[in-house]
């Protein structure tokens, strides 16, 4: 495996696994989905008393807590699964492709990240969107 030189904080250790500099791209998605998540908590929280099953508003806001949540457990699996993998970039955009709660000016932004990322770390234009 050949590793590429280090000459400031950020750069590739290992031009092969990019795990080092792939995690921050991990947090970002992780931020965002947080980020989404904690607006619905907050207005969970100050919802007043609704009644059980016939509040519609407030039945909405569980699911779709229920959903980022899910997505929350959803990217810790696939980070810790691509951690195990050499296709650290492919779980990544795998991931973003099929999350429900990405939208699109997010998807963008971690895309363009990612891209950043595959071209200092390889050089080259990845082939994907």
């Amino acid at each position: 495996m050949e590793e590429a030189d280090v000459r400031q904080a950020g750069d590739v250790k290992d031009k092969h696994t990019g795990r080092d500099l792939l995690e921050p791209i991990w947090k970002a998605i992780r931020g965002h989905l947080e980020k989404i998540l904690s607006p619905i908590n907050e207005q969970l929280r100050n919802y007043p008393p609704p009644i059980p099953a016939c509040d519609v508003q407030y039945n909405h806001l569980i699911e779709e807590r229920d959903r980022i949540s899910r997505e929350l457990g959803r990217l810790d699996a696939a980070c810790r699964e691509s951690l195990a993998r050499s296709d650290h970039i492919e779980a990544i955009d795998a991931f973003i492709a099929s999350s429900t709660c990405i939208d699109d000016q997010a998807e963008q932004k971690i895309r363009s990240d990612l891209k950043e990322t595959f071209l200092r770390s390889h050089g080259i234009e990845p082939d994907w969107k």
